[in-house]
Protein backbone atom coordinates (compact mmCIF):
# COMPACT_ATOMS: atom_id res chain seq x y z
CA UNK A 1 0.00 0.00 0.00
CA UNK A 2 1.32 3.39 -0.93
CA UNK A 3 2.07 5.51 2.12
CA UNK A 4 0.10 8.77 2.17
CA UNK A 5 2.20 11.82 2.82
CA UNK A 6 0.74 14.88 4.54
CA UNK A 7 -0.15 17.71 2.21
CA UNK A 8 2.31 20.56 2.13
CA UNK A 9 0.92 24.06 2.69
CA UNK A 10 2.30 26.40 0.03
CA UNK A 11 4.60 29.14 1.30
CA UNK A 12 2.40 31.78 -0.31
CA UNK A 13 -0.54 30.62 1.83
CA UNK A 14 1.52 30.91 5.03
CA UNK A 15 2.71 34.40 4.07
CA UNK A 16 -0.86 35.47 3.33
CA UNK A 17 -2.04 34.17 6.72
CA UNK A 18 0.75 35.99 8.57
CA UNK A 19 0.04 39.21 6.71
CA UNK A 20 -3.65 38.91 7.55
CA UNK A 21 -2.88 38.50 11.24
CA UNK A 22 -0.50 41.50 11.24
CA UNK A 23 -2.91 43.73 9.36
CA UNK A 24 -5.77 42.66 11.56
CA UNK A 25 -3.76 43.49 14.67
CA UNK A 26 -2.73 46.86 13.22
CA UNK A 27 -6.33 47.68 12.36
CA UNK A 28 -7.40 46.75 15.88
CA UNK A 29 -4.72 48.99 17.36
CA UNK A 30 -5.74 51.92 15.16
CA UNK A 31 -9.37 51.52 16.20
CA UNK A 32 -8.28 51.44 19.84
CA UNK A 33 -5.94 54.41 19.38
CA UNK A 34 -8.60 56.47 17.63
CA UNK A 35 -11.03 55.67 20.39
CA UNK A 36 -8.49 56.80 22.98
CA UNK A 37 -7.81 60.01 21.09
CA UNK A 38 -11.50 60.76 20.74
CA UNK A 39 -11.94 60.19 24.44
CA UNK A 40 -8.96 62.41 25.27
CA UNK A 41 -10.22 65.18 22.99
CA UNK A 42 -13.37 65.40 25.08
CA UNK A 43 -11.71 65.52 28.48
CA UNK A 44 -12.44 69.21 28.96
CA UNK A 45 -16.14 68.48 29.43
CA UNK A 46 -15.91 64.96 30.84
CA UNK A 47 -17.50 64.05 34.14
CA UNK A 48 -15.44 62.15 36.68
CA UNK A 49 -17.40 59.34 38.27
CA UNK A 50 -15.46 58.55 41.41
CA UNK A 51 -16.61 56.57 44.41
CA UNK A 52 -13.74 58.00 46.43
CA UNK A 53 -14.79 61.63 46.74
CA UNK A 54 -17.74 63.91 46.16
CA UNK A 55 -18.01 67.61 45.52
CA UNK A 56 -19.86 70.27 47.46
CA UNK A 57 -20.53 73.79 46.31
CA UNK A 58 -20.82 76.47 48.98
CA UNK A 59 -21.58 79.87 47.52
CA UNK A 60 -18.92 80.23 44.81
CA UNK A 61 -16.47 77.78 46.36
CA UNK A 62 -16.10 74.13 45.36
CA UNK A 63 -14.84 71.59 47.89
CA UNK A 64 -13.61 68.11 47.05
CA UNK A 65 -14.61 65.88 49.98
CA UNK A 66 -12.85 62.56 50.53
CA UNK A 67 -14.90 59.37 50.92
CA UNK A 68 -12.56 56.45 50.25
CA UNK A 69 -8.95 55.71 49.35
CA UNK A 70 -7.65 55.13 45.83
CA UNK A 71 -8.43 51.54 44.90
CA UNK A 72 -5.63 50.99 42.39
CA UNK A 73 -1.94 50.34 43.02
CA UNK A 74 0.02 53.07 44.82
CA UNK A 75 2.43 53.58 47.71
CA UNK A 76 2.38 56.01 50.61
CA UNK A 77 5.20 56.42 53.09
CA UNK A 78 5.99 58.90 55.86
CA UNK A 79 9.31 60.51 56.63
CA UNK A 80 10.90 62.44 59.45
CA UNK A 81 13.83 64.62 58.55
CA UNK A 82 15.49 64.72 61.95
CA UNK A 83 15.97 62.49 65.02
CA UNK A 84 13.23 62.48 67.62
CA UNK A 85 11.88 60.22 70.36
CA UNK A 86 10.44 56.90 69.24
CA UNK A 87 7.11 57.68 70.91
CA UNK A 88 6.56 60.52 68.44
CA UNK A 89 6.86 58.29 65.39
CA UNK A 90 3.24 57.05 65.41
CA UNK A 91 0.34 59.37 64.53
CA UNK A 92 -2.30 59.78 67.20
CA UNK A 93 -4.94 58.22 64.95
CA UNK A 94 -3.58 54.76 64.15
CA UNK A 95 -6.88 53.32 62.94
CA UNK A 96 -7.00 50.72 60.19
CA UNK A 97 -8.23 53.14 57.53
CA UNK A 98 -5.14 55.33 57.93
CA UNK A 99 -2.07 54.08 56.00
CA UNK A 100 0.54 52.73 58.39
CA UNK A 101 3.56 55.05 58.56
CA UNK A 102 7.10 54.17 57.65
CA UNK A 103 9.04 56.90 59.44
CA UNK A 104 12.63 57.56 58.45
CA UNK A 105 15.20 59.17 60.75
CA UNK A 106 17.25 62.14 59.57
CA UNK A 107 20.05 64.15 61.16
CA UNK A 108 18.76 67.63 60.33
CA UNK A 109 16.03 69.63 58.59
CA UNK A 110 18.45 71.34 56.24
CA UNK A 111 17.39 69.26 53.22
CA UNK A 112 13.63 69.30 53.63
CA UNK A 113 13.20 71.65 50.66
CA UNK A 114 14.97 69.12 48.45
CA UNK A 115 12.54 66.43 49.61
CA UNK A 116 9.49 68.23 48.19
CA UNK A 117 8.82 66.76 44.74
CA UNK A 118 6.03 66.81 42.18
CA UNK A 119 6.95 65.04 38.94
CA UNK A 120 6.73 61.88 36.88
CA UNK A 121 9.93 59.85 37.06
CA UNK A 122 11.29 56.98 35.03
CA UNK A 123 12.31 53.82 36.87
CA UNK A 124 15.94 54.85 37.42
CA UNK A 125 14.99 58.25 38.83
CA UNK A 126 12.37 56.62 41.05
CA UNK A 127 14.97 54.20 42.45
CA UNK A 128 17.39 57.08 43.06
CA UNK A 129 14.66 59.03 44.86
CA UNK A 130 13.72 56.20 47.24
CA UNK A 131 17.37 55.43 47.93
CA UNK A 132 18.21 59.08 48.61
CA UNK A 133 15.46 59.35 51.21
CA UNK A 134 15.86 55.77 52.49
CA UNK A 135 12.32 54.80 51.55
CA UNK A 136 11.19 51.27 50.85
CA UNK A 137 11.22 50.44 47.15
CA UNK A 138 7.75 49.01 46.65
CA UNK A 139 7.79 48.87 42.84
CA UNK A 140 10.18 47.01 40.56
CA UNK A 141 8.61 47.55 37.13
CA UNK A 142 11.58 48.77 35.10
CA UNK A 143 9.53 49.76 32.06
CA UNK A 144 6.98 51.83 33.92
CA UNK A 145 7.06 55.45 35.09
CA UNK A 146 6.06 56.75 38.50
CA UNK A 147 4.13 59.83 39.58
CA UNK A 148 5.85 61.07 42.74
CA UNK A 149 4.45 63.72 45.08
CA UNK A 150 6.16 64.48 48.39
CA UNK A 151 5.47 67.18 50.93
CA UNK A 152 7.00 68.18 54.24
CA UNK A 153 5.94 70.40 57.13
CA UNK A 154 8.04 71.62 60.04
CA UNK A 155 6.84 70.93 63.58
CA UNK A 156 3.72 68.79 62.99
CA UNK A 157 2.81 65.14 62.53
CA UNK A 158 1.71 64.09 59.05
CA UNK A 159 -1.15 61.93 57.79
CA UNK A 160 -2.23 61.63 54.16
CA UNK A 161 -4.57 59.69 51.86
CA UNK A 162 -4.87 59.41 48.08
CA UNK A 163 -8.43 59.31 46.76
CA UNK A 164 -7.98 59.43 42.99
CA UNK A 165 -5.43 59.65 40.17
CA UNK A 166 -7.03 60.94 36.99
CA UNK A 167 -6.25 62.89 33.82
CA UNK A 168 -7.26 66.55 33.66
CA UNK A 169 -6.33 68.40 30.50
CA UNK A 170 -2.61 67.83 29.98
CA UNK A 171 -1.92 66.86 33.57
CA UNK A 172 -2.17 63.81 35.79
CA UNK A 173 -4.23 64.98 38.78
CA UNK A 174 -3.75 63.45 42.21
CA UNK A 175 -6.61 64.03 44.67
CA UNK A 176 -4.96 64.11 48.10
CA UNK A 177 -6.16 64.62 51.64
CA UNK A 178 -3.49 65.43 54.20
CA UNK A 179 -3.29 66.74 57.73
CA UNK A 180 -0.48 68.06 59.88
CA UNK A 181 -1.50 68.10 63.51
CA UNK A 182 0.00 68.21 66.98
CA UNK A 183 3.56 69.26 67.61
CA UNK A 184 6.78 67.57 66.66
CA UNK A 185 10.42 68.53 66.96
CA UNK A 186 10.99 67.19 63.47
CA UNK A 187 10.27 68.07 59.87
CA UNK A 188 7.70 65.43 58.99
CA UNK A 189 6.11 64.69 55.66
CA UNK A 190 4.87 62.05 53.28
CA UNK A 191 5.43 60.74 49.78
CA UNK A 192 2.81 59.25 47.45
CA UNK A 193 3.98 57.17 44.48
CA UNK A 194 1.63 56.01 41.71
CA UNK A 195 2.72 53.82 38.77
CA UNK A 196 1.69 55.48 35.51
CA UNK A 197 1.94 55.04 31.75
CA UNK A 198 2.45 58.79 31.26
CA UNK A 199 5.79 60.10 30.01
CA UNK A 200 8.19 61.98 32.26
CA UNK A 201 7.36 65.33 30.62
CA UNK A 202 3.66 64.98 31.44
CA UNK A 203 2.41 67.53 33.97
CA UNK A 204 1.16 66.80 37.49
CA UNK A 205 -1.60 68.59 39.33
CA UNK A 206 -2.55 68.25 43.01
CA UNK A 207 -6.21 68.63 44.04
CA UNK A 208 -6.55 69.13 47.82
CA UNK A 209 -9.36 67.22 49.52
CA UNK A 210 -11.37 68.00 52.64
CA UNK A 211 -13.12 65.96 55.27
CA UNK A 212 -16.87 66.40 55.54
CA UNK A 213 -16.67 68.26 58.85
CA UNK A 214 -14.17 70.76 57.44
CA UNK A 215 -16.54 72.04 54.73
CA UNK A 216 -18.68 75.09 55.58
CA UNK A 217 -22.44 74.66 55.69
CA UNK A 218 -23.90 74.20 52.22
CA UNK A 219 -26.13 76.75 50.59
CA UNK A 220 -26.83 74.56 47.56
CA UNK A 221 -27.41 70.88 46.96
CA UNK A 222 -24.31 68.74 46.39
CA UNK A 223 -23.28 68.65 42.75
CA UNK A 224 -21.96 65.75 40.73
CA UNK A 225 -18.19 65.45 40.48
CA UNK A 226 -16.94 67.62 37.64
CA UNK A 227 -13.52 68.58 36.48
CA UNK A 228 -12.15 71.76 38.02
CA UNK A 229 -12.74 74.83 35.90
CA UNK A 230 -11.04 76.27 33.99
CA UNK A 231 -9.48 73.18 32.43
CA UNK A 232 -6.68 75.06 30.68
CA UNK A 233 -3.36 75.89 32.31
CA UNK A 234 -0.88 78.74 32.14
CA UNK A 235 1.72 77.02 29.98
CA UNK A 236 5.48 77.23 29.92
CA UNK A 237 6.28 80.42 31.83
CA UNK A 238 10.07 80.73 31.71
CA UNK A 239 11.85 83.27 33.90
CA UNK A 240 15.22 84.72 32.86
CA UNK A 241 17.46 86.90 35.03
CA UNK A 242 20.12 89.33 33.77
CA UNK A 243 21.78 91.24 36.65
CA UNK A 244 24.41 93.88 36.00
CA UNK A 245 26.92 91.79 37.96
CA UNK A 246 26.98 88.24 39.31
CA UNK A 247 24.79 88.04 42.40
CA UNK A 248 22.41 85.87 44.43
CA UNK A 249 18.74 86.27 43.50
CA UNK A 250 15.58 85.07 45.26
CA UNK A 251 12.46 84.47 43.14
CA UNK A 252 9.08 83.94 44.80
CA UNK A 253 5.70 83.09 43.23
CA UNK A 254 2.55 84.53 44.76
CA UNK A 255 0.22 81.51 44.38
CA UNK A 256 2.42 78.41 44.61
CA UNK A 257 -0.56 76.22 45.54
CA UNK A 258 -1.75 76.56 41.93
CA UNK A 259 1.47 75.17 40.42
CA UNK A 260 1.06 72.02 38.35
CA UNK A 261 4.74 71.55 37.57
CA UNK A 262 8.03 73.38 38.13
CA UNK A 263 11.70 72.94 37.35
CA UNK A 264 13.80 73.21 39.37
CA UNK A 265 11.23 72.03 41.91
CA UNK A 266 9.66 75.07 43.56
CA UNK A 267 9.37 74.99 47.34
CA UNK A 268 8.77 78.37 49.03
CA UNK A 269 11.01 80.12 46.47
CA UNK A 270 13.91 79.70 44.05
CA UNK A 271 17.39 80.79 45.13
CA UNK A 272 20.00 81.08 42.39
CA UNK A 273 23.23 82.83 41.52
CA UNK A 274 22.66 84.84 38.33
CA UNK A 275 25.23 86.20 35.88
CA UNK A 276 24.86 89.10 33.41
CA UNK A 277 24.71 86.67 30.47
CA UNK A 278 21.56 85.10 31.96
CA UNK A 279 23.16 81.86 33.16
CA UNK A 280 21.98 80.65 36.56
CA UNK A 281 23.34 78.26 39.16
CA UNK A 282 21.20 76.74 41.93
CA UNK A 283 22.27 75.80 45.47
CA UNK A 284 23.47 72.36 44.32
CA UNK A 285 25.75 73.91 41.69
CA UNK A 286 23.53 72.87 38.77
CA UNK A 287 23.69 75.16 35.75
CA UNK A 288 20.38 76.56 34.46
CA UNK A 289 19.34 79.15 31.91
CA UNK A 290 15.87 79.80 33.30
CA UNK A 291 13.22 78.92 35.88
CA UNK A 292 10.17 77.03 34.62
CA UNK A 293 6.67 76.47 35.95
CA UNK A 294 3.08 75.89 34.86
CA UNK A 295 -0.04 76.63 36.88
CA UNK A 296 -3.81 76.63 37.04
CA UNK A 297 -5.18 80.13 36.41
CA UNK A 298 -6.75 81.97 39.32
CA UNK A 299 -8.94 84.14 37.10
CA UNK A 300 -10.42 83.48 33.68
CA UNK A 301 -8.56 84.30 30.50
CA UNK A 302 -10.89 84.78 27.58
CA UNK A 303 -11.31 86.07 24.07
CA UNK A 304 -12.33 89.74 24.03
CA UNK A 305 -13.08 92.36 21.39
CA UNK A 306 -9.43 93.44 21.54
CA UNK A 307 -6.43 91.55 20.17
CA UNK A 308 -5.21 90.28 16.81
CA UNK A 309 -6.54 87.84 14.20
CA UNK A 310 -3.52 86.10 12.70
CA UNK A 311 -3.50 83.83 9.65
CA UNK A 312 -1.67 80.55 10.15
CA UNK A 313 0.93 81.37 7.50
CA UNK A 314 1.62 84.77 9.08
CA UNK A 315 2.09 83.48 12.63
CA UNK A 316 5.90 83.38 12.76
CA UNK A 317 6.34 86.88 11.35
CA UNK A 318 3.62 88.21 13.66
CA UNK A 319 5.33 86.78 16.73
CA UNK A 320 8.75 88.06 15.68
CA UNK A 321 7.43 91.60 15.36
CA UNK A 322 5.32 91.68 18.51
CA UNK A 323 7.84 89.98 20.79
CA UNK A 324 10.51 92.47 19.78
CA UNK A 325 8.17 95.31 20.74
CA UNK A 326 7.39 93.61 24.04
CA UNK A 327 11.09 93.55 24.93
CA UNK A 328 12.18 89.96 24.36
CA UNK A 329 15.67 89.43 22.97
CA UNK A 330 16.36 87.08 20.05
CA UNK A 331 17.00 83.97 22.17
CA UNK A 332 13.90 84.49 24.31
CA UNK A 333 11.76 85.20 21.24
CA UNK A 334 13.07 82.09 19.48
CA UNK A 335 12.21 79.87 22.46
CA UNK A 336 8.75 81.47 22.66
CA UNK A 337 8.11 80.93 18.94
CA UNK A 338 9.43 77.34 18.90
CA UNK A 339 7.00 76.47 21.72
CA UNK A 340 3.90 78.38 20.57
CA UNK A 341 4.11 78.30 16.76
CA UNK A 342 2.95 74.64 16.50
CA UNK A 343 -0.11 75.57 18.59
CA UNK A 344 -1.11 78.29 16.10
CA UNK A 345 -2.15 75.59 13.65
CA UNK A 346 -5.65 76.72 12.68
CA UNK A 347 -6.57 78.73 9.61
CA UNK A 348 -6.86 81.75 11.88
CA UNK A 349 -5.75 82.45 15.42
CA UNK A 350 -6.99 84.92 17.96
CA UNK A 351 -4.08 86.39 19.93
CA UNK A 352 -4.13 88.77 22.84
CA UNK A 353 -1.29 89.66 25.19
CA UNK A 354 -2.52 89.61 28.78
CA UNK A 355 -2.46 92.83 30.77
CA UNK A 356 -0.11 93.36 33.70
CA UNK A 357 -3.10 93.24 36.08
CA UNK A 358 -4.25 89.89 34.66
CA UNK A 359 -0.80 88.39 35.04
CA UNK A 360 -0.23 89.74 38.57
CA UNK A 361 -3.64 88.60 39.82
CA UNK A 362 -2.93 85.08 38.57
CA UNK A 363 0.69 84.72 39.67
CA UNK A 364 2.44 87.53 41.46
CA UNK A 365 6.19 87.49 40.86
CA UNK A 366 8.54 88.84 43.54
CA UNK A 367 12.28 89.07 42.87
CA UNK A 368 14.92 90.17 45.34
CA UNK A 369 16.92 92.27 44.74
CA UNK A 370 14.28 94.06 42.69
CA UNK A 371 15.08 94.30 38.96
CA UNK A 372 15.31 97.65 37.21
CA UNK A 373 13.23 96.23 34.34
CA UNK A 374 10.63 93.46 34.61
CA UNK A 375 9.00 92.07 31.46
CA UNK A 376 6.14 89.56 31.70
CA UNK A 377 4.63 88.36 28.42
CA UNK A 378 1.63 85.99 28.57
CA UNK A 379 -0.08 85.29 25.26
CA UNK A 380 -3.78 84.32 25.17
CA UNK A 381 -4.40 82.07 22.14
CA UNK A 382 -7.58 80.66 20.60
CA UNK A 383 -7.67 78.72 17.34
CA UNK A 384 -10.38 79.83 14.89
CA UNK A 385 -11.81 78.29 11.72
CA UNK A 386 -13.01 81.65 10.47
CA UNK A 387 -11.77 85.19 11.13
CA UNK A 388 -13.68 87.54 13.39
CA UNK A 389 -13.50 91.29 13.92
CA UNK A 390 -11.52 92.65 16.86
CA UNK A 391 -9.98 95.98 17.71
CA UNK A 392 -6.20 95.77 17.33
CA UNK A 393 -4.48 95.68 20.70
CA UNK A 394 -2.07 98.54 21.30
CA UNK A 395 1.42 97.43 22.29
CA UNK A 396 3.79 99.92 23.86
CA UNK A 397 7.47 99.24 23.05
CA UNK A 398 9.56 98.10 26.03
CA UNK A 399 13.17 99.14 26.63
CA UNK A 400 15.47 96.98 28.76
CA UNK A 401 17.87 98.67 31.14
CA UNK A 402 19.83 97.65 34.24
CA UNK A 403 19.03 94.42 36.05
CA UNK A 404 16.37 92.84 33.81
CA UNK A 405 13.96 90.00 34.59
CA UNK A 406 11.97 88.46 31.73
CA UNK A 407 9.12 85.97 31.84
CA UNK A 408 7.15 84.51 28.93
CA UNK A 409 4.27 82.07 28.86
CA UNK A 410 0.76 81.72 27.55
CA UNK A 411 -2.73 80.29 27.74
CA UNK A 412 -4.48 78.36 24.99
CA UNK A 413 -8.24 78.67 25.51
Amino acid sequence: MEEKRPKTIPGSTIAFAIATIILGGLAGYLVYRNTELEKDDDTSNAVITSDNYHIKKVDDDIYYVIDNDYDDEYDIQYVSLNIFDEENTIPEDDSDDIPKPNYIRRNSCSNYNKFATRKIMDYNEYVKFVNTWELKQRFHYKYENYAVFSYCNNGSKAKARLAEADDMGNNLSLYIWDEFSGRSSSCTGYVIIVPTYHSTDYGMNIIPLYEEDDVPEETEDPIMPIRPEPTYTVDKPMIYLYPKAEQSVNVRLGNPERLTVSYPSYVDSWNVVAKPDGSLKDASGRNLYGLYYESLPKTEFKMTDTGFIVKKEDSAKFLEEKLELLGLNEREAEEFIVYWLPKMNSNYNYVRFATANEIESNMKLSISPKPDTTIRVWMVLKNLDEPTEVTEQKINPVTRSGFTAVEWGGIKI
